[in-house]
């Protein structure tokens, strides 16, 4: 019978041998980042309440072909401030058991709140040294409300910090382009698909936020699981995720 012998690295600690056939898990952190501003009142949250609830269980099945992948998953929601919807800033929620709570929706569009939560819980401290980039996922239907200068201050201290530059950020437009500032929101976005565009997503129906809310969180999650980026020190975004798939037809009078 074989025995295991301890081993000692460099600086004296205990090295456990790895078993046969022993799968080592890292973490995907996942993060939502939900409007939930008067704005959405209606058929925009109600929809985005449906397409999240849907999503989860996508993502699980998505990853289960990548068995080294352990998803955590934390969504912020933001109107007037913004706060934890699910998780905190030190806790992450095995996607498998997160349960999806409704949103409803009231109040501005303070996204740099958000943005700047984020921020926070990016910080290397904070974050598994060998994990997966982080998915990050924005929706949102309008403007920014805060002072001129708070989402532009909020997106250069996300883009200062390593895993904040690293990270898979793409962001969900909904309803009318007149309605939202598309700019803004492509500043927050910084993965291309394999086309070169930015992940950009615009949804002006019920049937296209579904889609593209479980399309983007489902395309993120694998580019992200099996990129080249693992480690924190690496600052260059190698995860290129495909052209988004056509969103089903929907009647003109579903649209948001």
């Amino acid at each position: 019978m074989d025995t295991l012998h301890n081993t000692y690295n460099k600086g004296g600690f205990m090295e456990i041998p790895q078993l046969p056939n022993e799968v080592v898990k890292r973490d995907l952190h996942f993060f939502l980042l939900v409007d939930c501003s008067s704005s959405m009142k209606g058929k925009k949250i109600a929809s985005l309440n449906h397409a999240v609830s849907e999503t989860l269980p996508a993502i699980l099945d998505a990853v289960k072909g990548h068995p080294e992948v352990s998803v955590k998953f934390r969504a912020i929601k933001f109107s007037t401030g913004a706060s934890w919807h699910i998780g905190s800033l030190t806790e992450a929620i095995p996607i498998e058991k997160v349960i999806w709570r409704d949103l409803t929706a009231d109040g501005w569009t303070e996204t740099d709140k958000a943005i700047s939560m984020l921020t926070d819980v990016l910080d290397i401290e904070l974050m598994p040294r060998r994990g997966y980039p982080p998915v990050c996922l924005l929706l949102s239907d309008g403007y920014c409300t805060s002072e001129i200068g708070c989402y532009e201050n909020a997106i250069k201290k996300l883009d200062s910090i390593p895993w904040g530059k690293k990270a898979v950020r793409i962001a969900i437009a909904i309803g009318d382009e007149s309605e939202y500032d598309e700019a803004e929101l492509l500043k927050f976005v910084n993965v291309k698909d394999e086309n070169g565009n930015p992940v950009l997503l615009k949804a002006h129906n019920t049937q296209e936020l579904v889609h593209y809310i479980k399309w983007a969180s489902v395309a993120a999650s694998i580019g992200a699981s099996i990129s080249k980026s693992k480690s924190s020190g690496d600052d260059s975004q190698h995860v290129i995720i495909p052209s988004p798939s056509a969103a089903p037809i929907s009647s003109s009078t579903d649209v948001f």
